[in-house]
C-alpha cells in the first residue's frame, strides 16, 4: 500500500479447497541428468608434442622424447605416461532426480481446506552432490458466523544441500574443485601404481572429491498467516491478520587434511590442517496488520471505496559461528573434537522494525473513469 507499492505489486495466492467431496491427487516424476557440453581437450600425446614445440620456439631443450610421446599415445605405461580423463572422473555422479507430491482438498459450504505433502531429491552429476526438499502446506478457511470468516495458511519447508569441498588453502569451496578439474593436465595421472594421487602444485581435485571434506547446509522455513474478515454491516469489512516467518540455516563444513606422495611413495606436499566450522543463522519476521474498508455507490454510476490500515513489521536476525582445527584424523568431524588452539567463536545480530499507517480512496464513474488517491506514514527503527 502507498509508497511500498509505488511500482505496483505482484500477488501470489496458494491453492485453496472447494466445497464437496475430498479430492486426492498424486503426482510424481523421475529423471536423469548428465553433462552435455563439456570441453574437449587434446589427448596427452598431442599436448606433449605441442609443449615440446613451444620449448623449441623459445630456444629451450624439449622435455619429452619421441619414445615418451609414443608411450602417451599408446597408453602402454598409464601410470607414467597417462591420458587422464579428468572430466570423466569428476562428472560421474548419477544425476538421478525424483519428485513426489500429494494433495488433498475439500470441505463443506462453511469450511474448506487444502493439504499437501511434497518430496524432492536430486543427485548431482558430480559425486557427493545432493539436494532434497521436504514441504507441507495447510490452507483452511471457515465461515463461523453469518458475518465472520476466519482463515489460516501454514507452510513448512526443509531443504538439505550437500556438496564436497576442496582442501586448497584459503579457498575451501566446491567452485575451486570445478576450477581445478578444468585446468589440470591430462598428462598427470589420476593415481600412481602405488595408489597415491597424482597432483599439481594446487593439489588434486579428485583427492579432494574422494576425501571426507563436506559442506552440509540445512534450511528450515516456516510461514504462517492467520486472519479474519468481519462484516458487521453490508460492505464494511474489518480484516485483522497476523503473519509469522521463521527461517533457520545451519551450515556445517569440514575440510580434510591431505598428504601427497610421489610415485615412489615418499611424502611431498601437505594441504591444510583439517578443520571444521559451523554457521547458524535465524531470521524471524512478525507482521500484524489491520485493514478496514467500506464501499458504497450513489445512483447507478458513481462508485466509492475507502480503505484504512495499520501494519507493523519486526525483523530479527542473529548468527553464531564456530571454528576449530587440527582434528585427530579426517574421520572425526564434530567441531568439539578439534583443538582449542586457534579456535574461533563469534556472533552477530540485528533488528529492524517498521510501523505504518496508510489509506486509499477510489472513485469510478460508470466503471470507465477512475480516480485513486493514496497516503502512507511510516516510522522505522
Amino acid at each position: 500500500y502507498g509508497s511500498r507499492a509505488a511500482n505496483g505489486v505482484i500477488l501470489i495466492t496458494t491453492k485453496k479447497g472447494k466445497a464437496g467431496t475430498a479430492q486426492i491427487s498424486y503426482n510424481d516424476y523421475f529423471g536423469k541428468q548428465k553433462a552435455t557440453a563439456l570441453p574437449q581437450f587434446l589427448p596427452s600425446w598431442q599436448a606433449a608434442t605441442l609443449y615440446n614445440e613451444a620449448l623449441e620456439n623459445e630456444g629451450h631443450a624439449t622435455q619429452y622424447t619421441d619414445a615418451e610421446i609414443d608411450s602417451f599415445r599408446t597408453g602402454n605405461s598409464p601410470y607414467n605416461y597417462p591420458n587422464t580423463d579428468w572430466l570423466g572422473l569428476f562428472y560421474s555422479g548419477s544425476g538421478f532426480q525424483q519428485s513426489h507430491n500429494l494433495n488433498v482438498s475439500g470441505g463443506s459450504d462453511k469450511t474448506q481446506y487444502f493439504f499437501s505433502l511434497g518430496y524432492f531429491d536430486e543427485n548431482g552429476i558430480v559425486p557427493k552432490t545432493n539436494t532434497q526438499r521436504y514441504n507441507t502446506r495447510l490452507n483452511i478457511s471457515s465461515k463461523i458466523a453469518d458475518h465472520l470468516t476466519v482463515f489460516a495458511n501454514l507452510s513448512y519447508t526443509y531443504q538439505p544441500v550437500m556438496q564436497p569441498q576442496s582442501s586448497y588453502p584459503g579457498v575451501p569451496a566446491f567452485s575451486q574443485m570445478v576450477r581445478q578439474i578444468n585446468r589440470i593436465s591430462n598428462m598427470i595421472p589420476y593415481k600412481y601404481a602405488n595408489g597415491n594421487y597424482g597432483y599439481i602444485s594446487d593439489g588434486s581435485p579428485m583427492a579432494w572429491l574422494n576425501s571426507s571434506s563436506f559442506d552440509k547446509n540445512g534450511s528450515n522455513v516456516f510461514i504462517g498467516i492467520a486472519g479474519a474478515d468481519w462484516e458487521p454491516i453490508k460492505n464494511l469489512h474489518f480484516r485483522p491478520q497476523i503473519a509469522y516467518t521463521a527461517n533457520t540455516v545451519d551450515d556445517r563444513n569440514f575440510i580434510a587434511a591431505i598428504q601427497y606422495y610421489n610415485s615412489a611413495g615418499a611424502p611431498t606436499m601437505y594441504q591444510q590442517p583439517n578443520n571444521a566450522s559451523e554457521t547458524y543463522q535465524k531470521t524471524t519476521i512478525f507482521t500484524p496488520q489491520l485493514l478496514v474498508d467500506y464501499s458504497w455507490k450513489l445512483g447507478s454510476d458513481n462508485h466509492f471505496k475507502v480503505l484504512g490500515g495499520y501494519s507493523q513489521e519486526l525483523d530479527d536476525w542473529h548468527e553464531l559461528y564456530g571454528y576449530r582445527q587440527n582434528f585427530l584424523n579426517n574421520d572425526i568431524t564434530v567441531i568439539n573434537a578439534g583443538s582449542t588452539t586457534g579456535q574461533v567463536a563469534k556472533g552477530d545480530a540485528n533488528q529492524l522494525a517498521l510501523r505504518s499507517y496508510f489509506g486509499r480512496f477510489n472513485y469510478d464513474y460508470k466503471e470507465r473513469y477512475l480516480f485513486e488517491a493514496n497516503l502512507r506514514y511510516d516510522g522505522s527503527s
